[in-house]
């Protein structure tokens, strides 16, 4: 099963099929990127087609507040599809208690754009 890839030293990406695969098991969560502004840019890119000032992501999802907070739960990665469309997840990894993934939530980039 092939596991994640990077675009050089960017947010990790995973193919749709492989991502069906993966995401059966938590512990594979806890292996892609971690969110914070050294993948600023590239989650701007997403979230610049989803959200605005009177729209803004979750306090949780911003980039600069993981760092800030120094939150090594928080991560996100890129789904990629055939046709060269691909997607953001932005979430948090939470095992107390249990073991769960709480997503605050996805931005789509289109290839035609």
């Amino acid at each position: 099963m092939r596991q994640l890839g990077l675009f050089g030293d960017g947010i990790s990406c995973i193919g749709l099929e492989d991502f069906i695969k993966c995401s059966k098991s938590f512990d594979w969560f806890k292996t892609t990127t971690h969110l914070g502004i050294e993948n600023e840019d590239e989650i701007n890119e997403y979230y610049n087609l989803q959200y605005d000032l009177n729209n803004p992501p979750l306090y949780l999802a911003d980039p600069l507040n993981a760092t800030i907070s120094g939150k090594t739960t928080f991560h996100c990665f890129k789904v990629l599809f055939n046709d060269g469309d691909s997607t953001l997840v932005v979430f948090r990894s939470n095992e107390f208690m249990k073991k769960r993934i709480q997503a605050f939530g996805y931005s789509h980039l289109t290839a035609w754009r």
